[in-house]
């Protein structure tokens, strides 16, 4: 979603946890297909819900089970098969919360027995702490402080932790916050501020951690030896890739770009070039440093970007074509995008529609399968995308008394054909009475046929005859049966109900609005109408409406509503005319929820007389 450019000081924290890293033994015969982004889908299944600001996701050792920090101070267990909270591990209470600070990041021992966590305490003051695992929960009697970083304001604070397979703990800090790294901490090797930290966790008589003697800065004067990398901004998502060790590293930008940054395993020291470069650029007229590094990528602010979120190089078994790829997102977009780097160059990129909004963090499972999460409390895991199918809605509305009404249904396909395809379709009756030709007593008219769907289309409409009578009746029912889909489509919701609603009961010329189902796509947009009927053929007259959204969100563009369009306005009879539409725009959603409802109501008719008998009518976004 497009979204002004802004400080992170206006967004809400996003510091990511992960889990542990382990190295994976590779060797050329055992050696994996490069990825292929243009073959690639995905899409996100949901695992839980209701979290309270996820920003870190961890797996331990043998343990299937997700553990997330939540940012207002708990860490809970998610069994990701039922979605239910499993327990909770730790709760801290003597945090500070809200904007970028609060819990910030977790980590797990490679052996499982020690939790380590990120976060701000009152003052904002970076605390990385310790814990002994008691079974499922942290013992906080245990609990010790490996590193506190002071920190006065209130951004840029980082919050990323990994376990390395060395079991050293790597950290990543912010520059400190305020606009530009004004304490120029970016690129002073005498401070722990916009850096990325390597400690041993273990304590020596003096120290509550050790300092690795292969840390790029150790022994040196002048340089704090718990550096592993510098010149960073906001490094609040970073991971090793387990297959090969190579660093990748999430950078959050300032104002005009956000960057990824790419370390080859066995490398570090490197100098990421902030506060003199935002990407690759200059910023405010800095010069590149001489030891200073150019990141793999940036994405603009001006392409609706405002702040990275790192993710991890997928090496799951699940999406075809994408062991390899390097996945991350950005808070203000809702799609997930992938890098393929060779020889520290990026060889290739896409951008995958995810249908998330305010994503905080990614996770990798003991699989490596993907997940992630967003601010509204969402945790999704990453799953390939089911075959494309077609799926028929629904409709109801007024019968009339004479002539004959379109019955429009919807028939929609998951993702626009690239190829002619073709389905069947057949029209039945349930309790309504059907027959090829008009006679008293049929309610519409038998249909059967195929639609064709052409290159680029994702929709198309069955339109059924329904006849006029005067005969007071109950409600009856017809139905669209779908079948004998082409093109490598298969079928969804094959069935779609048409109710014709009886509106003989009143004397005179009746109004009325009927109701109508939509199943709401992944990909394209579409169109559902509402069918406002007059009884009877009479003069001239218009007739106001008013769209309620209810439980559809309202957006004037495709970014993150379910429903678009007028939201009131005036639909006009011309003389003799029984029946018009009021037309919905519905946007693609790609993400599995419940189906959503809006209303339409009618009022204030004006010009020939009519006794509306059915103001309200009803539209449903039925989730694939």
């Amino acid at each position: 979603m497009r979204q002004p450019r802004r400080g992170l000081s206006f967004i809400m924290a996003v510091a990511i946890g992960a889990a542990s890293f382990v190295a994976l033994a590779t060797d050329a015969s055992t050696a994996v297909a490069a990825p292929n982004l243009s073959a690639v889908e995905f899409g996100l299944a949901p695992v839980a819900t209701g979290l309270s600001v996820p920003v870190s996701l961890a797996w331990r050792v043998d343990d299937d089970r997700i553990y997330v920090a939540e940012q207002t101070g708990t860490i809970r267990i998610i069994d990701p098969v039922s979605g239910a909270i499993d327990g909770t591990v730790l709760t801290l209470t003597h945090i500070s919360s809200g904007g970028e600070r609060g819990l910030l990041g977790l980590a797990f021992s490679l052996d499982g027995s020690k939790l380590y966590v990120d976060y701000t305490d009152s003052t904002g003051t970076i605390h990385i702490a310790e814990y002994t695992m008691a079974g499922d929960t942290a013992d906080t009697s245990t609990a010790r402080d490996l590193l506190t970083i002071p920190h006065s304001r209130p951004n840029h604070n980082g919050g990323q932790l990994v376990v390395g397979s060395d079991g050293d703990l790597y950290i990543g800090v912010g520059d400190g916050g305020g606009g530009g790294d004004p304490d120029r901490n970016g690129q002073n090797v005498n401070s722990l501020l916009g850096k990325i930290l390597r400690i041993d966790p273990r304590p020596t008589q003096t120290m509550p951690y050790r300092i690795p003697h292969d840390n790029p800065f150790f022994g040196q004067a002048d340089h704090r030896g718990e550096i592993w990398m510098y010149g960073l901004r906001n490094p609040w998502r970073f991971s090793f890739d387990s297959a090969t060790g190579d660093l990748w590293i999430a950078d959050v930008g300032q104002d005009l770009y956000e960057e990824v940054d790419y370390a080859p395993a066995g490398t570090s020291g490197q100098n990421w070039g902030w506060n003199l470069r935002e990407g690759f650029h200059p910023f405010k007229g800095g010069a590149e440093p001489p030891d200073g590094h150019d990141p793999l990528l940036e994405n603009a602010h001006a392409d609706g970007n405002c702040a990275v979120i790192g993710g991890f190089v997928y090496h799951g078994s699940a999406i075809a074509n994408l062991g390899g790829a390097y996945l991350y997102s950005d808070l203000c977009q809702r799609h997930i995008s992938g890098a393929v780097q060779s020889g520290g160059t990026l060889s290739d990129s896409a951008v995958f529609p995810a249908g998330l909004q305010s994503m905080t963090t990614f996770g990798q499972d003991h699989d490596g399968e993907l997940y992630a999460a967003n601010l509204t409390g969402g945790l999704y895991k990453l799953v390939p995308l089911p075959d494309p199918a077609i799926s028929v809605g629904d409709r109801a509305m007024l019968e009339g008394d004479t002539g004959t009404r379109p019955m429009k249904f919807p028939v929609t396909l998951s993702k626009p054909a690239t190829s002619p395809v073709t389905v069947s379709y057949s029209v039945t009756g349930t309790s309504a009475t059907g027959a090829t030709r008009v006679a008293p007593g049929v309610d519409f008219k038998l249909r059967s046929g195929t639609l064709t769907f052409n290159p680029g289309q994702i929709s198309k409409m069955i339109a059924v005859p329904v006849l006029g009578d005067a005969t007071t009746e109950s409600d009856e029912t017809l139905k669209v049966t779908l079948s004998a889909p082409t093109g490598g489509y298969a079928l969804d919701r094959s069935v779609g109900t048409g109710t014709i609603l009886n509106d003989d009961a009143n004397a005179g010329v009746t109004l009325g609005i009927g109701d109508g189902a939509i199943v709401q796509q992944g990909e394209g947009t579409e169109k559902l109408t509402l069918p406002v009927t007059r009884s009877a053929p009479t003069g001239a007259m218009s007739v106001d409406f008013t769209l309620t959204p209810g439980t559809a969100t309202y957006t004037k563009k495709a970014t993150g509503g379910e429903i678009g369009g007028k939201l009131s306005g005036t639909l006009a009879f011309k003389a003799g005319v029984t029946h018009k539409d009021i037309s919905v725009t519905v946007w693609p959603d790609l993400l599995p929820d419940a189906d959503h409802q809006f209303t339409i109501t009618l009022s204030d008719e004006t010009g020939a007389t009519v006794t509306v008998i059915r103001a309200t009518g009803t539209g449903t976004l039925l989730d694939p």
